[in-house]
């Protein structure tokens, strides 16, 4: 497995499960990037994006019981890179979205730290 391509990218974690989200970070954290969260809901990931900006994000899809739809389109929006990730059917995620990296739950940490270093590689899929 390849390190992050840079020490300094910070990742956004975004989710409601704090096992799910400890083990997310602490991967992550292993493998040298810096963790913006973990943050378990909208309004809080939200915030969090309208003051910093992260170089990916790894996104829950539903959280506390609400898809988060409008974190979706913050991330798009700011053109951040990220992968969903669901312990429900991939039928949830919007269609226009369906096309991202979606990791069903579940998955093993290292996982994550693969996903992550792909989508800090670039754009391999449609804008």
């Amino acid at each position: 497995m390849r390190g992050p391509v840079s020490k300094q990218q910070s990742i956004l974690v975004v989710e409601d499960e704090l096992l799910v989200a400890r083990d997310i970070q602490l991967a992550l954290r292993g493998a040298g990037y810096a963790v913006i969260g973990p943050v378990r809901s909208e309004p809080d990931a939200l915030a969090l994006l309208s003051q910093s900006r992260p170089d990916a994000a790894v996104l829950d899809l539903k959280l506390q019981g609400a898809r988060s739809l409008a974190i979706l389109d913050a991330l798009v929006e700011q053109a951040i890179p990220f992968c969903i990730t669901t312990g429900y059917t991939q039928a949830l995620i919007p269609p226009s979205h369906r096309w991202r990296p979606c990791m069903l739950k579940p998955f093993q940490p290292a996982e994550v730290v693969a996903q992550v270093e792909e989508l800090l590689r670039g754009p391999r899929y449609p804008a």
